[in-house]
């Protein structure tokens, strides 16, 4: 099984691209990985204080 026969998790996803924004090579590369954590941020809803709490979306992937 390899990680694309899962479905995908944007809670997953998103902290990838976290640790990746930090390491990324120059602002424009910095700035196109923000641009899909707030897609991200669209699916998977956090509150002010980080939680994602009851915020869900059709596409959060929590098990309802």
């Amino acid at each position: 099984m390899t990680p694309f026969d899962r479905e995908w998790s944007p809670k997953a996803l998103g902290e990838k691209l976290c640790v990746q924004e930090r390491y990324a090579p120059d602002a424009e590369t910095r700035e196109a990985i923000a641009h899909l954590l707030r897609i991200l941020e669209r699916h998977r809803p956090t509150g002010s204080n980080g939680k994602h709490g009851n915020l869900h979306t059709p596409t959060c992937g929590c098990d309802d």
